[in-house]
C-alpha cells in the first residue's frame, strides 16, 4: 500500500483543514517523520489508522472522541481522506466523526465513503456506505485487520518505545499488548477453571464408589463368607467387592428357592384347611336359615284375615273408579258455568267505564276542532320568520368579520411594539457577548503548553510510583528471605541430628550379626576390632523421612523468595537509573512523589479552568451566531408585520361601511341572530304544541268510539255462553246420579268413602299380591331346605379357625423370610451394577483428565525450558520484529 495524499480536518491539534501531499517525496520510499514534542507526528499515523479501521493507531488513544480538535468551530465536523494505490489500483476513502453539537442532545454527522478511482472518477466500492460494510471491504483489500495492521505495517508508536527503553521484565507485558496475545492467558486460566472442575467431578464420582463400598461392608456377615475377609481389611479394591457380592448374590438366591418351596407346601395345608371350614360354616348356615323361614311363614299365616278385608276395599274401589269419568264431566261443567257468570260481570262493568271515556273523548274532540283559525295564524307567523332568517344572518355575519378585523388589527399593533423592544435587547445582548469572547481567547493562549506540562508531571510520576512500589517488594521479600533462611538452618540441623542418630543404629544392627572370621558386607574385612554398639532408642524411618522433606520445602522455598529477591533488586537498581535520568534523587521517594502529585493537581486544576475557558468561549461564539440570527428573523418579522397592519386597516374600512348599510334595512327588535332565534322558536313552539294537540284528540276519539263498538259485541257473546253452560251442568249432573244408582252406591256420601286414588289402589294391589307370593315362595324354600339337610347335622367350627390362624401365621413368616432374602438379592444386584458403572466412569474420567493436565501444563509452562505457550509466541514475534527490522 503506498499513501499518496492524506486530508485532515478538525483532527487532533489541527483546527482547520491540514493536506499532507506525499507526492512531494518522489519515488523515495523511505523516508521520516520527524518534529518537535507536540508537532502533530503521532497524529498522521492516528489519522491513517483512522480512516482505514476507525481507530486511532495506539492502545492510549482507544476512545474516538479524543480525536476531534478541541479548538476546532463547533460546526465544523472531524474528517480524514486518504487516497492510496494498492496492487495497481487508486482508492479513495473518507471517514467522518460525529459529534454532539451546541444545543443538541444526540451525536451527529457519522459518515464513512470508500471509492475506486477509475479514470479520473470515484466509483463506489461497497453497495452500501455503511461503517461494517467498508471496514469489511478495507479488511479484503489490505489482507490486514486493524491490530494486525498496526503490528506489521505501523507499530504503534508510544507502545514500540516503551519496548525499546524498558527492561527485560516488562518487554512481556509490553509485547502482549502490542500482540494482544491475552488470549492465550485466558486460554490457560479457562483450562485451568476446567482442570480444577474436572477434579472436583472425578473427587465426587470416587466418593461415590467409596459410599457404595461401605454400603457392600454393611451387609449381613456369613460364617466363612469373603465379605467377613473384606469388613476386616483396612482398604479393599472394586475387584474384591465385585466378587463379594457375587458370592452374596449366589447365596440369597439359594435361600429364596428354599422359601420359596416351603411356602408352597404351607399354602396348600392353609388351601385344604379353609376347604373344610367353609363347607361345615355352609351347612350351619343352612340350618339358621331353615329356622328363620319357618318363624317367617308363621307369622304370614296369622295376617291372612286382615289381607281378606283389604281384597274387599280393593274391589269397592275398582266399582267407584268406572264411575270418576262421570262426575268428572259434572265437576268441569260446574267451572265451566262459574267462568262464564265471572266473564259476564266483567265485561258488563268495562262497558261501563268505556262509555264514561268515550263521552268525554268527543266533548274535547268538538273544543279543540273549534280552534282552527288559531292554529293558522300560528303558521303564518312562523313562515314570515324563516324568510328574515337569511337576511339577519348575513348582518350578523359582517358584524362578526368587523370585530374579528377590528382584534386583529389591535394585535399586529401590539405585536410591532414587541419587535421593536426585542430588536434592542439582542443588539445590546450580542455587544456584550462579543466583549466575552475576546477576553476568553486572550485567557486561552496558555493551554497548549500547560497541558504539555502536565503531561510530562504525570509520566514523571507514574516513574516515581514505580520506583517506591519496587523498593516495597524488594524489602518485604528481603524480610521473607532472612525468615525463609533462619528456618532452613533449624531444618538442616535437625534432619542431620536425625540422620547421624539413624546412620549409628543401623551400624548397631549390622553390628550384631558381625563374628571373626567372617567377612563385613560393607568393606569385606575379616577383622572387626571395634564394632558398633547398638543403640538403646530406635529411630522411625518415617520420621526421618517427614524431616527430609520439611527440610527440601525449607530450601525450595528459601531459593524461591531469594530469587524473587534478587529480581526485586535488579529491577530496583534499573527503575533508579530511569528517576535519576529525570532529575530526581533517590531519596525520598515518597516525599517527592507526594509534592510532585500535589502540583500536578494543582496543574490539572488550572488546565481544567482553561479547558472549561474553552468551551465557554465555543459557547459565547455559538450564542452571538444565535443572537445575529434572531435579529435578522425579527427584521424580517417587523416587515412583515408592516405589510400585514396596512392591509387589514383597509379591509376594516370595507367592512364598517357595507354593516351599516345593512343594518337600515332590518326592523330594530330583530337585527341580530339571537333576537330572531327567540322570536322563531317562540312561534314554532307554540305550532307545534297546537298541532299535537289536535293530533292526540283526534286519535283518543276515534280509540273510544272503537271499544264501545267492540264491548258490545262481547257482551252478547258473553250472556250466549252463561246460558249454554248452566244447561250443559244440569244434563251432566242428571247423568251422574243415575250411573250411581246403578252401581249399587245409595247416595254420593257412600261413593266418596268407597274411592280410592290410583297411588291407594296400586298400593293395596301390590300388597296383596305380595302376601300370596311370598307365601308361595316360603313354602317352596322350606320344603327345598329339609330334603338338602337330610341326614346332616349342626358342627362346631371354632377349632377349624384355630388350625387355619394358625397356619396362616406360619406361611405369613414364610412369605417374609422370602421377601427380606428377595429384597437383599435385588439390593445386592443394585450395588454391584453401580459399583461396576462408576468405575466405569472414573476410568473414563481419569484418561481424559490428565489429558486436559497435560494439555494445562504445556500452556502454563511446566516443562524443561520453563516456557509458558504465551511467552513461546511473543518469543516468536520477536524474533519477527528484529528479522524485519535488520532487513529495513
Amino acid at each position: 500500500m503506498r499513501p499518496i495524499q492524506l486530508i485532515m480536518t478538525a483532527f487532533g491539534p489541527y483546527k482547520q483543514k491540514e493536506v499532507i501531499d506525499f507526492n512531494d517525496l518522489g519515488d523515495h520510499r523511505i523516508f521520516a517523520i520527524s518534529g518537535n514534542t507536540g508537532a502533530g507526528k503521532t497524529t498522521i499515523f492516528d489519522a491513517i489508522c483512522y480512516v482505514l479501521y476507525g481507530e486511532a493507531s495506539g492502545e492510549e488513544r482507544s476512545d474516538t472522541s479524543m480525536l476531534r480538535s478541541q479548538f476546532a468551530d463547533d460546526n465544523m465536523y472531524t474528517s480524514v481522506e486518504l487516497i492510496f494505490q494498492l496492487k495497481g489500483k487508486r482508492y479513495e476513502i473518507k471517514r467522518q466523526l460525529g459529534h454532539k453539537k451546541q444545543g443538541n442532545k444526540t451525536i451527529t454527522g457519522h459518515a464513512v465513503e470508500l471509492y475506486e478511482v477509475i479514470d479520473e472518477e470515484n466509483v463506489p466500492a461497497v453497495d452500501r456506505f455503511h461503517v461494517t460494510d467498508v471496514n469489511k471491504k478495507v479488511e479484503d483489500l489490505i489482507g490486514l485487520s486493524k491490530h494486525q495492521f498496526s503490528q506489521i505495517v505501523m507499530l504503534p508508536q508510544g507502545e514500540f518505545r516503551k519496548l525499546l527503553t524498558s527492561e527485560t521484565e516488562n518487554k512481556e507485558e509490553i509485547l502482549r499488548r502490542i500482540f494482544k496475545t491475552d488470549r492465550y492467558k485466558l486460554m490457560r486460566e479457562l483450562l485451568d477453571q476446567k482442570r480444577k472442575q474436572w477434579k472436583d467431578v472425578l473427587q465426587e464420582k470416587q466418593k461415590e464408589r467409596e459410599l457404595y463400598f461401605r454400603n457392600v461392608l454393611k451387609l449381613p456377615i456369613r460364617d466363612g463368607a469373603l465379605l467377613e475377609t473384606l469388613v476386616e481389611q483396612e482398604h479393599v479394591n472394586t475387584h474384591q467387592v465385585v466378587e463379594a457380592l457375587e458370592q452374596e448374590t449366589a447365596a440369597y438366591k439359594a435361600e429364596v428357592e428354599q422359601l420359596q418351596v416351603e411356602q408352597d407346601v404351607q399354602s396348600k395345608q392353609l388351601k385344604d384347611a379353609e376347604t373344610r371350614f367353609h363347607a361345615a360354616k355352609s351347612v350351619n348356615e343352612k340350618f339358621i336359615d331353615l329356622q328363620q323361614k319357618n318363624e317367617k311363614y308363621n307369622t304370614l299365616q296369622e295376617n291372612r284375615t286382615v289381607i281378606e278385608m283389604k281384597e274387599k276395599s280393593f274391589k269397592r274401589g275398582e266399582q267407584a273408579k268406572r264411575l270418576l269419568p262421570f262426575e268428572q264431566w259434572h265437576e268441569e261443567a260446574v267451572q265451566n258455568e262459574q267462568k262464564a257468570e265471572g266473564l259476564l260481570k266483567q265485561i258488563i262493568a268495562k262497558k261501563e267505564n268505556i262509555m264514561n271515556s268515550f263521552e268525554l273523548a268527543q266533548e274535547k274532540y268538538e273544543e279543540v276542532k273549534n280552534k282552527e283559525p288559531e292554529r293558522e295564524d300560528a303558521k303564518k307567523l312562523v313562515q314570515r320568520l324563516e324568510e328574515l332568517q337569511p337576511i339577519i344572518a348575513s348582518l350578523a355575519e359582517k358584524q362578526l368579520n368587523l370585530q374579528n378585523a377590528e382584534i386583529q388589527l389591535g394585535k399586529l399593533k401590539e405585536s410591532m411594539q414587541n419587535l421593536d423592544r426585542q430588536l434592542d435587547e439582542h443588539t445590546n445582548q450580542k455587544q456584550l457577548m462579543s466583549g466575552e469572547l475576546q477576553q476568553l481567547e486572550r485567557a486561552l493562549e496558555q493551554y497548549v503548553a500547560k497541558v504539555e506540562e502536565l503531561t510530562n508531571m504525570r509520566e514523571d510520576a507514574k516513574v516515581l510510583k514505580q520506583a517506591y512500589d519496587v523498593w516495597q517488594e524488594k524489602q518485604k521479600f528481603e524480610q521473607e528471605k532472612e525468615a525463609a533462611y533462619n528456618k532452613m538452618q533449624l531444618a538442616v540441623n535437625a534432619y542431620e541430628n536425625m540422620e547421624r542418630r539413624w546412620l549409628s543404629e543401623q551400624a548397631g544392627i549390622l553390628a550384631l550379626h558381625l563374628h571373626d572370621g567372617e567377612s563385613c558386607p560393607v568393606c569385606g574385612s575379616t577383622n572387626h576390632p571395634k564394632k558398633a554398639t547398638e543403640q538403646s532408642d530406635a529411630i522411625d524411618e518415617k520420621e526421618l523421612n517427614d524431616l527430609r522433606d520439611k527440610k527440601n520445602i525449607a530450601e525450595k522455598l528459601h531459593v524461591q523468595l531469594e530469587e524473587k529477591w534478587n529480581f526485586y533488586h535488579l529491577q530496583y537498581e534499573q527503575v533508579i537509573e530511569e528517576v535519576k535520568k529525570r532529575g530526581y534523587h533517590s531519596e525520598g521517594l515518597v516525599e517527592t512523589y507526594s509534592a510532585l502529585v500535589q502540583k500536578g493537581k494543582q496543574l490539572a486544576t488550572e488546565v481544567n479552568t482553561l479547558k472549561e475557558s474553552e468551551e465557554m468561549r465555543k459557547q459565547t461564539a455559538v450564542n452571538i451566531k444565535s443572537v445575529e440570527e434572531k435579529v435578522d428573523a425579527l427584521q424580517k418579522q417587523k416587515r412583515e408585520v408592516e405589510t400585514v397592519q396596512h392591509r387589514t386597516e383597509m379591509e376594516c374600512m370595507q367592512l364598517r361601511t357595507s354593516y351599516e348599510h345593512d343594518k337600515k334595512n332590518i326592523p330594530d327588535n330583530l337585527q341580530t341572530v339571537q333576537a330572531w332565534k327567540v322570536q322563531f322558536d317562540q312561534a314554532t313552539h307554540k305550532l307545534r304544541l297546537m298541532e299535537d294537540e289536535w293530533k292526540k284528540v283526534q286519535e283518543a276519539y276515534q280509540h273510544w268510539q272503537n271499544e264501545n263498538i267492540r264491548i258490545q259485541a262481547e257482551q252478547e257473546s258473553a250472556s250466549n255462553q252463561f246460558e249454554s253452560a248452566k244447561l250443559k251442568k244440569e244434563e251432566t249432573f242428571a247423568r251422574f246420579m243415575k250411573e250411581l244408582e246403578q252401581s249399587g252406591f245409595t247416595d254420593q256420601i257412600t261413593y266418596k268413602e268407597a274411592k280410592l286414588s290410583n297411588a291407594e289402589m296400586e298400593m293395596l294391589k301390590k300388597e296383596i299380591q305380595g302376601y300370596y307370593s311370598s307365601l308361595e315362595v316360603l313354602a317352596k324354600q322350606i320344603e327345598e331346605l329339609h330334603a338338602e339337610l337330610k341326614d346332616k347335622e349342626y358342627m362346631d367350627i371354632t377349632a377349624l379357625g384355630e388350625h387355619i390362624t394358625e397356619l396362616q401365621i406360619n406361611l405369613d413368616i414364610i412369605k417374609e423370610k422370602r421377601q427380606r432374602a428377595q429384597t437383599a438379592v435385588t439390593y445386592i444386584s443394585d450395588l454391584h451394577e453401580n459399583i461396576r458403572r462408576i468405575d466405569e466412569q472414573i476410568h473414563e474420567e481419569e484418561k481424559a483428565f490428565q489429558e486436559l493436565v497435560d494439555l494445562y501444563e504445556v500452556m502454563k509452562g511446566d516443562n524443561e525450558s520453563r516456557i509458558s505457550f504465551e511467552r513461546y509466541i511473543l518469543i516468536e514475534y520477536l524474533e519477527q520484529i528484529v528479522q524485519i527490522a535488520n532487513e529495513r
